[in-house]
């Protein structure tokens, strides 16, 4: 299993190179780097759910900070895709907090994660 999870990684690899290319400046780059970074951690995360049917804590969070970390880079070079990041991620969270309340008070139990 993991020579296959090796070869889809570098599918993916080859096929982000391909629509990105390489470019001749840092900011220029960033999307590439950034999808780079997040291709392995994605397709983990995505194994183990298939595998145990959850998602290890650690690794929502270690999505989350380069999520964070790629946002506040961006804000480098342009301060509107950075605020834009900040507000997807404002309601992209909020939408999972309504459903992690609204599941507690109809289910009486966890409807997702933080275990």
């Amino acid at each position: 299993m993991q020579y296959v999870t090796m070869f889809i990684i570098a599918v993916i690899y080859v096929a982000l190179l391909y629509v990105f290319g390489i470019q001749n400046t840092f900011f220029k780059n960033l999307d590439l780097i950034k999808f780079m970074v997040l291709t392995p951690m994605l397709v983990s995360a995505f194994i183990v759910d298939l595998k145990h049917r959850i998602i290890p804590n650690r690794l929502n969070m270690t999505i989350f900070e380069c999520g964070i970390l790629f946002t506040f880079i961006y804000g480098l070079n342009n301060i509107t895709i950075a605020k834009n990041m900040i507000l997807g991620l404002i309601v992209g969270g909020g939408i999972f907090v309504i459903i992690t309340l609204l599941g507690g008070l109809i289910a009486g139990k966890e409807a997702m994660g933080l275990r």
